[in-house]
């Protein structure tokens, strides 16, 4: 029943984190500096992700995990939250919707590192994540080269 609840709250967190920013206020992209800002939310994601795989590979605690899923969601409500002003245009939903997708994705891989005890397979897990992520950037990137 832990794990139920696990996986529950840990997708609870992602919607919430997609909701908090689809709903930023322009007003705080502006009143917000965009370096220090930007700069601190990358700070804690990955501060975030880094706690969250030795939570979950050293320490297998759930509660740790847990809690370095929620530090990179602030992290990364910093980081867009600078960009508010572009919410509702094309680019920026695909934007979103690919930067959520891989932190779904590295929470899979955070949570599936908590459960094998062995080394090399957190590394392939790892690398699968990597090599999803550089799917999905360059896909991104060949949609918005136009006609290059």
């Amino acid at each position: 029943m832990f794990h139920v609840v696990f996986v529950l709250l840990s997708l609870t967190l992602l919607g919430m984190g997609w909701l908090l920013v689809q709903f930023v206020h322009p007003l705080v992209a502006r009143i917000l500096p965009k370096t220090l800002t930007f700069m601190l939310g990358a700070g804690l994601a990955m501060l975030g992700a880094f706690s969250g795989f030795m939570e979950a590979y050293y320490f297998r605690n759930a509660e740790g995990v847990f809690g370095a899923f929620v530090m990179i969601m602030i992290g990364n409500w910093f980081m867009l939250a600078t960009s508010a002003n572009a919410r509702g245009t094309w680019r920026d939903e695909q934007l979103l919707k690919r930067i959520f997708f891989m932190i779904g994705v590295t929470f899979v891989a955070i949570s599936i590192a908590m459960y094998i005890p062995h080394h090399h397979a957190v590394a392939i897990v790892n690398l699968l994540l990597m090599t999803g992520g550089l799917l999905l950037t360059t896909t991104y990137f060949r949609q918005l080269d136009g006609g290059r």
